[in-house]
C-alpha cells in the first residue's frame, strides 16, 4: 500500500507529512460503523459519547477523514474493544 503525501502549511514553513491511504481509512470507517451497530448505537449517540460532531463521525465512517488519536482512544473506550478489533476488525486473541 502506498502512502500519499500531504503538504501542511504552518505559520513557520510547509511541512511534509504522511496521510493514511484511502483504503485504510475506508476499512477503518467500516469497522467503526459495524462496531457502532453491534453496540446498538446511533451515529448521533456515538458522536455525543466520544464528543465529536455527528458530521465528523459520518465522514470517519465513510472513510473521508482520518480521526484524531484522541477520537480513536474514545472510540475504543466507547466500544470496549481491543486495538485489533477497532483498527483491523478482528481480535487476534480469538482463534
Amino acid at each position: 500500500m502506498a502512502w500519499s503525501e500531504v503538504i501542511v502549511i504552518s505559520k513557520m514553513k510547509p511541512v511534509k507529512v504522511k496521510s493514511y491511504p484511502r483504503a485504510a481509512l475506508s476499512h477503518f470507517g467500516r469497522n467503526v460503523a459495524e462496531l457502532r451497530r453491534k453496540a446498538g448505537m446511533t451515529q448521533e449517540g456515538l458522536a455525543e459519547t466520544i464528543d465529536i460532531n455527528i458530521r465528523h463521525l459520518q465522514k470517519i465512517e465513510a472513510g473521508e477523514v482520518s480521526p484524531s488519536f484522541g477520537s480513536i482512544l474514545r472510540l475504543r473506550a466507547a466500544f470496549r474493544v481491543t486495538w485489533n478489533e477497532l483498527l483491523i476488525g478482528c481480535d487476534a486473541t480469538a482463534r
